[in-house]
């Protein structure tokens, strides 16, 4: 684990004895974390390797009152060791500041989002704004991932031809959708893909420093019926085969990854801009083909994603499990018919009606169980402060700027 700002400063004698301002700025965004305060600075700006450092340092003037440490990629370490030695030769009031471009830690972060869906562009934004730099793999949306300033990569996890593509990163999020129109069936893909693609990421990297990764699962691994409410600990025997493939992709990681940081993350239905469940329908009065009876268990796409980047906080590890799973849904499941009302309510549509699904149907298979998700270790551990905390807040965020029709 990588130390962090306070640890640094605590090795190098403690604030009072040597370090007086510290700033955590990143050379590519240019954030600056307050109340840190920037001082005469002497800069050396470079990504070189650790001899480069230790070869800087040592030709570097002692009498500079700042030193400004940009864009590191290996361990500070030796370097604030050295540092510490030579600084012994200040006194009052000459001391020894230290900047540093870390975001908290002293590798820059990357991310390899495999499946670059409608959430992991969305996780990809907030990484972006973190200072990350950003891969996303495809096999056709290059020009409106690389619109977002992600590195696109053609890539298929059923296809061995394209995994030299991968670069190495720190962090990896997995939200792979199957894809009905493969050749490939549901359980090759989705179990088989995933277990090659995490060969390929863990090959030769020693445990310690194993990308850490996130895998999107589904809550479609329960199998309950009748409302009852479910968690992590509750059984899963699901029926159809999506659940299935999941719970068996979910145990072939953890067989993978024994010691390696792995975070899975069961989601609820993810809804959002340009995603609401049968909105259109509802606005255009037509019928609704779903049963009004039943559960929706719900996640907003931005509490979602800030569910994956909170997961990537490799503090928590010291106290918890490496391979923590999580069921991540908001505070209220929700009758169907209850929420297409709100959405009628919040266009001020008629009172929404109902047919029933056709009998092949994802709709009518959906509605065959019927659970509410108990959020409560994914609310202590990874969104402690929900921006959409039940669906009537999600609602009216979304319909006062778009509309879309999801089945």
């Amino acid at each position: 684990m990588y130390p962090t700002n306070q640890s640094l400063v605590q090795g190098l004698g403690g604030r009072d004895n040597l370090v007086q301002a510290i700033k955590c700025r990143c050379n590519t965004c240019n954030r600056t974390k307050p109340p840190y305060r920037r001082e005469s600075t002497l800069s050396a700006e470079s990504s070189g390797s650790t001899a480069h450092w230790r070869t800087m340092f040592a030709n570097m003037p002692l009498d500079a009152r700042t030193i400004t440490i940009v864009r590191c990629s290996f361990s500070l370490v030796a370097v604030f060791s050295r540092i510490r030695r030579q600084s012994r030769q200040f006194g009052e009031p000459t001391r020894l500041h230290i900047l540093f471009a870390l975001h908290f830690h002293p590798m820059s972060n990357s991310l390899l989002i495999v499946g670059c869906g409608y959430l992991g562009r969305r996780v990809g934004r907030l990484a972006q704004r973190a200072g990350w730099q950003i891969h996303a793999t495809t096999r056709s949306r290059f020009e409106t991932l690389a619109a977002e300033g992600f590195h696109p990569i053609a890539f298929d996890w059923n296809d061995s031809r394209t995994f030299d593509r991968l670069p190495t990163t720190t962090h990896v999020l997995i939200a792979v959708a199957y894809d009905r129109h493969s050749r490939v069936d549901r359980y090759a893909s989705q179990v088989d893909g995933l277990a090659r693609l995490i060969r390929h990421l863990d090959n030769g990297r020693p445990t310690d420093q194993s990308a850490d990764v996130c895998y999107i699962s589904t809550t479609g691994v329960y199998h309950q019926t009748g409302g009852v409410w479910v968690d992590e600990t509750s059984p899963t025997h699901p029926t159809r085969e999506g659940g299935k493939a999941h719970l068996a992709a979910e145990a072939k990681l953890r067989s993978l990854r024994v010691g390696r940081p792995t975070t899975t993350l069961r989601l609820a239905g993810i809804y959002g801009p340009d995603r609401v469940p049968r909105a259109a329908d509802v606005i255009a009065e037509r019928p609704i083909a779903s049963p009004p009876h039943g559960h929706l268990n719900l996640i907003h796409v931005d509490d979602a994603a800030t569910a994956v980047m909170n997961s990537f906080d490799n503090q928590r590890f010291a106290s918890r499990a490496r391979s923590p799973l999580y069921v991540v849904a908001d505070d209220e499941p929700v009758v169907r018919r209850e929420f297409y009302r709100e959405i009628a309510r919040a266009t001020r549509s008629a009172e929404p009606t109902f047919v029933d699904p056709a009998a092949d149907s994802g709709v009518r298979f959906r509605s065959e169980t019927d659970k509410r998700i108990w959020n409560r270790r994914v609310r202590r551990d990874l969104l402690p402060q929900m921006r959409y905390p039940t669906y009537r807040e999600g609602l009216r965020d979304v319909l006062e700027n778009n509309v879309s029709n999801e089945a």
